[in-house]
Formats: C-alpha cells, sequence, structure tokens
C-alpha cells in the first residue's frame, strides 16, 4: 500500500476500534481486540510504529496489513482497495482537476449570487473580520480536515463565507487560487442539487459512497491534484428542517470528514448553535471525530458557549460606520449613547441601526428596538405564536424579578406552534442550555441573547394597551426593589420610550415625584443612570432641550442634571 492508502487504513482502525491509539495502554487494548476477532497476533511495538507513536522509515509489513485488514473485515489488499478505487472522473479533457475546477464553479457561482442577495453584500462595504483570518490560518495550519462557524441568525456567517471564498480563492491574487472550491447555500441546497444533479460533491452529501467521491479519486491519484478541494457549506441546518433527514445529512458530513482525513480535503461549515447537538452526539460517540475539528469546543450545556462567532470589535463598527458615510461617529455614539453600543456590537444589529438613522437627525434607541422586533419578532411566519410564547415566558419568570429563563418544559405546556419556538431561536431571540439537577439529569432552559431585548419586552408587557404614566413608573419601582439591576434597565427604557414619544410632562412628573421623595431609598441607586440618560437625550436633541431646560431651572432634580451636562 501507498502513504495514502496506508493513512485510510489507520483510521479505518480507528473507527472500527471506537478509540483513539494515543498510549501504550491503548496499544495493549487494541492488540487484545484484534486477536479476539482475528486470532492473530501483532506486537505492540508493530501497532506503536504503525500509529506514528514510535517513528519508522519503514511500511508495515505484509502480515501487519494483513491482519488490520482481516480486523475490519476484508479477505485481503484487493477486496479493500477496491472500495474507493472505482471512481474515474468523465471528462474528455486530459487535466481532471481543471475539469473539476470549472463543474464546481457552476454549484459555486450560484451559491454566491444566492448569499449576496441574502445578505445585500457589497464588496468594499463590509470589512473582514480579523478573527475570521486568523481562524482560517489556524485550521490550516492545525492539519485538521473540518472546522464550524457557529452562532445564531444575525451574526454575520453568510457574509464571513462569501468574503473568505472571494479572497482567498476566487480573486485574481488569491492565496489559494489553485485550489477548487465548492461553496453551497444550504438554503437553496434542491435547487443547486436540481441543476446538478452529476455532482458527486451533492449527491455524497444525501447518500454516502465511499467509492465515488471526486475527492477519493484524487486521494488515490496525487498526482492529478494541484491543490487542495475544499467544501463550504453555509447554513448546512437548513438543508433539512426534518430531524430525521438532518441527522442523516450529518452522519454522511462526518463519514467524509473521517473517510477523507488525508490533509488534503478540507471543510468549513456554518451552523445555528441549536443544531450542532447531532455533531457532538457524535464526537462524544466516536472520539476520533474531535481530532478531525479545529475550533469547535463541545458543549452539551449551553447553547450560547457553543458560538466561535464573536461580536464586533471597536474597531470594526468604527470602521463600518465610516464605510456606510454614517453621519455620527463612534466617539458620539460612545458619549451620548452608550446602551447603543452595547447593542451594535451584533452584526445584524448594526446594520439595522446603519439602515434605521443613516437619512435620520436623531437616533433612539427606541426606534431600534422596534425595529428589530417588528423584523424578528411580530412579522411572519408565526408572529401570533411567537408573541404568545414571548408573553408567557414573561409570565413564567415573574416579569423578570428573580430570574431571567425558564424551563423549557413549562414553555411547551403553552398551545402553541412548534415552529414558532424553532424561530426564537433561529433568530437570535432565546437560545438553549442545560442544567444537572437533582436527579443528575439535565433540564433545558430558555433564555433571551440580549438582555435588552428582554427588558424591552417586559417594558411592553408592563404598558400593555395603555400609555405611559407616572404611576406605571412607580409600580415598575416598586416591583423591582430588590432587583436593582433590573429597576435601573426598565426605568431607563421608560425613560427612552418617554422621550420617543415627546410625552415631556410625564418627565416633569416624574422628576417632581423624585424631588418630593429625594430621601426615597427604592430609586436612589438609579438615580445616577436616569439622569444621564435624560442629560445624553438633551444633549444629542435640540428639540428635548429646548422644551426640557428652561423647567429643569425650576427644580432641585432638574438642576442636578443640568449641573452634569
Amino acid at each position: 500500500m501507498n502513504q495514502s492508502q496506508l493513512n485510510r487504513l489507520r483510521g479505518d482502525v480507528v473507527e472500527k476500534a471506537g478509540r483513539d491509539i494515543r498510549h501504550q495502554k491503548d496499544c495493549d487494548w487494541l492488540i487484545n481486540k484484534i486477536y479476539a476477532e482475528t486470532h492473530r497476533q501483532v506486537s505492540s511495538s508493530t501497532i506503536k510504529r504503525f500509529f506514528g507513536l514510535i517513528k519508522s522509515p519503514f511500511h508495515p509489513s505484509r502480515y501487519t496489513q494483513e491482519t488490520l485488514l482481516r480486523f475490519l473485515g476484508f479477505k485481503n489488499k484487493e477486496e479493500y482497495l477496491a472500495r474507493f478505487n472505482t471512481f474515474e472522473p468523465h471528462t474528455a479533457n486530459n487535466d481532471i482537476w481543471e475539469e473539476t475546477r470549472r463543474q464546481v464553479m457552476q454549484i459555486t457561482n450560484h451559491s454566491l449570487n444566492s448569499l449576496v442577495q441574502k445578505t445585500h453584500y457589497k464588496n468594499g462595504l463590509f470589512v473582514f473580520r480579523e478573527f475570521a483570518n486568523e481562524h482560517l490560518n489556524n485550521f490550516l495550519e492545525s492539519g485538521k480536515t473540518a472546522t464550524f462557524f457557529i452562532a445564531p441568525d444575525g451574526f454575520g456567517k453568510s457574509t464571513l463565507l462569501i468574503q473568505l471564498v472571494e479572497k482567498y480563492f476566487l480573486q485574481k491574487d488569491a492565496l489559494y487560487k489553485n485550489d477548487i472550491v465548492t461553496l453551497v447555500d444550504g438554503a437553496i441546497f434542491f435547487n443547486l442539487y436540481a441543476k446538478n444533479q452529476n455532482s458527486e460533491i451533492l449527491n455524497q452529501l444525501l447518500d454516502f459512497k465511499l467509492t465515488v467521491g471526486t475527492e477519493f479519486y484524487f486521494q488515490n491519484h496525487p498526482e492529478k491534484q494541484k491543490g487542495k478541494l475544499w467544501m463550504i457549506i453555509d447554513d448546512v441546518d437548513d438543508i433539512f428542517f426534518d430531524k430525521k433527514r438532518y441527522h442523516e445529512l450529518a452522519e454522511n458530513i462526518i463519514r467524509m470528514i473521517m473517510g477523507i482525513d488525508n490533509g488534503n480535503y478540507k471543510v468549513i461549515f456554518s451552523c445555528r448553535p441549536e443544531n450542532m447537538d447531532i455533531f457532538l452526539y457524535m464526537a462524544q460517540k466516536t472520539p476520533y471525530l474531535k481530532t478531525c475539528w479545529h475550533g469547535v469546543t463541545p458543549s452539551n450545556y449551553d447553547n450560547y458557549a457553543k458560538t466561535n462567532v464573536p461580536p464586533f470589535e471597536r474597531t470594526e463598527i468604527e470602521t463600518l460606520l465610516n464605510k456606510f458615510e454614517f453621519p455620527y461617529d463612534f466617539s458620539y455614539l460612545e458619549k451620548y449613547h452608550t446602551d447603543i453600543l452595547h447593542i451594535i456590537k451584533n452584526p445584524y444589529f448594526l446594520r439595522l441601526f446603519i439602515e434605521s438613522f443613516k437619512e435620520v437627525d436623531t437616533i433612539s434607541e427606541i426606534i431600534l428596538l422596534k425595529n428589530f422586533l417588528q423584523k424578528r419578532l411580530f412579522s411572519p411566519p408565526y408572529s401570533e405564536d411567537k408573541q404568545i410564547l414571548i408573553n408567557q415566558f414573561i409570565e413564567i419568570c415573574n416579569k423578570g424579578k428573580e430570574r431571567n429563563s425558564v424551563l423549557k418544559d413549562k414553555l411547551l405546556q403553552v398551545q402553541f406552534n412548534d415552529f414558532a419556538l424553532r424561530e426564537l431561536i433561529s433568530n437570535g431571540i432565546l437560545y438553549e442550555y442545560n442544567v444537572v439537577n437533582h436527579e443528575i439529569q439535565s433540564d433545558t432552559y430558555l433564555k433571551f441573547n440580549q438582555n435588552i431585548v428582554f427588558h424591552f419586552l417586559l417594558l411592553l408587557y408592563w404598558k400593555g394597551n395603555n400609555p405611559l404614566s407616572n404611576d406605571l413608573f412607580k409600580r415598575i419601582l416598586n416591583y423591582y426593589a430588590n432587583n436593582q439591576k433590573l429597576q435601573c434597565s426598565l426605568l431607563k427604557l421608560f425613560i427612552h420610550l418617554t422621550i420617543h414619544q415627546k410625552n415631556f410632562e410625564l418627565i416633569k412628573k416624574i422628576l417632581t415625584d423624585i424631588d418630593r421623595n429625594s430621601s426615597d431609598s427604592k430609586s436612589a441607586e438609579c438615580l445616577i443612570p436616569l439622569f444621564k440618560t435624560i442629560r445624553d437625550a438633551l444633549m444629542a436633541n435640540k428639540h428635548v432641550r429646548e422644551t426640557l431646560i428652561p423647567w429643569f431651572y425650576t427644580t432641585n432634580t432638574g438642576k442636578q442634571i443640568l449641573d452634569k451636562a
């Protein structure tokens, strides 16, 4: 056997054994297992050499190879090699590599166009994220076969893959322009398949066969390979919504990853955290699989912890504001809209922020949150069911008074469309995590991805169909007396919403009450952030200044606010 075939044999033995062979005890265990199934003996040193624990310039002996083949269930080398030597690309072109590239570019271009339309991507307007550059370089240096970009919708996974494909593979000066890259938009997989039914690459995802893949042909004909083969799938969890079919797809992907672990085949997927479970389960079942993955931290307890796409850093936000010629710079936002800065670290929120305020004079946290909820919560599909779920969430957690998460089982007692919860999770509004209970079983909880979204929904729940009032302000103040962090956050949003509605008389009533009850400990902790919220509104909005500043000079509280302005 040549080196490539021996690498395959090594991987097959590990897969059959069900454990990695890294130490003396692993070798001893494998020797006994081989003898039990073949009645042939191999020495510990032979196994060590075969798995690279002892360096050797020689290939395994014929006896060793035959013994390992019998362990795998094959009669001889010919029967084993026949599994993956039967595929031959059909082409009139002697340059099989270039012909393969031409064929897969039809899939890549179709997917690229789809992703550009979906993300509104424009080359030059989007920042190329440094973490993605580091992730790809570390992936290549690791020698591993596969990596994932894991995050909820709205974290920029699709944009990230567009940029990686263009920069590293498609540009004239691309670093890996000799490689072959197949880009697949999971959301249009079956449209791609209908137009490319003879594509072995797409067929492998639906029905994996070791003998028919293009990658296996090049593995056994390295002289015809001019670079690496790449499979990049955006939203792999959009190919199938049916759980059984999705698990079958995941199993095919895992077989591909383990079957071509030779350094010349690379796989990149993007996926939502909640749909990584099948991959993590298979990694636990087959430890060898973990050695094929780069940059994936197994976490069965917290879907948020599985996310490996970080929020935007300051420099990235600054760059994007400049690229889109946004009228307000980062320093202005840092001075007058600190709450917004926490929100727009999320890529989707930043895009929504730029769209919402590029052509207007006044920035409003309330408008941004309303626009987000309109697009992600109050819109189809399942808009009514999603709202029922959110209201039930708020009721179960006692309006967030003592906790900000709920047991999934309790929430599921409500009658609603199951897809509504899936939408809330996929859209990045909620996420799941598990906690081991006293019975040493795990309970699944649901929690909001962004606290400010949860707090704004709490405020809307308190408000209902009624107008904002001083009485509502007091009720919120009293209800959260023992949870000052949430109390302050809700009251700040209350002030933001009041100013957004230009209800300046209510602002005056609230401040007059604070004046009268200045010694009230219930509101003391919140005064500083409340005053800052009002002060920022004064500095950022001329109409607010003209309306409130004259009145502020007539009250002690108003003077305190102005003294800091």
